[in-house]
């Protein structure tokens, strides 16, 4: 009877300690990072289409109405820098609904040390592969939190930059049952709304050379869609890293404003001319 005892106290024990091991983040992160191939990452290049909302000034509540397209839409992330260029060939929605269609622009985005705010280095850290090694380099901690009935691994960190009330940022991220990097959120200081709140989501991932890449991309502000993009094609740690990261030429600066002038119309009434916007 004692060694029956004894027998089930060490399984109780081993299977504590298992528990434990387990529920250590640091455990969860090197799980995550091996099934999403990113142990050796340190910069990637992924390429498909999207479309971006114009979120705060739309004129409908429909994503696609108000949308303006990005095709050849290339984009990539040196998570050493940490930097990120992003570019394709934009088409503006119409004016006027059912009216024509403006002509094409440039998209470009570029994230780098000159943009240090947490507003734009998010974009690098919210995707799957840098919120991973963000968990990594940032004592993330560990939950486990049920959505709709499924479990997810949740981890928890906060980047060096500081909101303007000297509060820390934090991104978390939502670890499935394979290991892979559901959705990722974060909240980003809002000169109206306050605290805005950002949600990324990754689906069906596909391998390519061996680094797990979301064949489709969203993004939600306040539960709004806002972005969306459809991956196709992947690079890991490019060759030429330096020709990508590579931006187009500065535009050139705008004309200067005319000096400003004033014409009196009436007692206590003039009308501003130039030099103002």
């Amino acid at each position: 009877m004692r060694k029956a005892f004894a027998a089930a106290a060490v399984l109780v024990t081993m299977l504590s300690v298992l528990g434990a091991a387990a529920d250590d983040p640091k455990n969860v992160i090197d799980d995550a990072s091996k099934a999403m191939g990113i142990t050796s990452l340190n910069a990637i290049t992924y390429a498909g289409g999207a479309a971006v909302g114009n979120f705060g000034q739309s004129r409908t509540i429909s994503f696609g109405l108000a949308s303006t397209s990005i095709k050849n839409y290339v984009r990539t992330i040196d998570f050493t820098v940490p930097a990120l260029r992003a570019s394709g060939d934009a088409q503006p929605p119409a004016l006027v609904r059912g009216g024509p269609l403006p002509p094409m622009t440039r998209y470009n985005q570029v994230i780098n040390a000159q943009t240090p705010a947490w507003a734009q280095q998010m974009e690098i850290w919210v995707t799957p592969w840098g919120f991973l090694k963000g968990a990594a380099a940032n004592n993330a901690t560990l939950k486990t939190q049920k959505i709709n009935g499924v479990v997810y691994k949740v981890l928890t960190w906060s980047p060096p930059q500081k909101s303007p009330s000297g509060l820390p940022y934090k991104v978390s991220g939502y670890i499935d049952a394979d290991n892979l990097v559901e959705h990722t959120e974060t909240w980003v200081d809002h000169p109206i709304i306050g605290d805005l709140h950002h949600e990324f989501f990754y689906k069906n991932y596909q391998s390519f050379g061996g680094v797990m890449v979301p064949a489709r991309i969203s993004q939600k502000q306040i539960g709004m869609e806002t972005f969306v993009a459809g991956i196709n094609a992947a690079l890991a740690n490019p060759a030429d890293l330096e020709r990508r990261m590579d931006g187009p030429p500065p535009p050139a600066p705008p004309p200067p404003l005319p000096p400003a002038a004033s014409e009196k119309l009436a007692d206590g009434v003039y009308r501003i001319t130039g030099g103002y916007v």
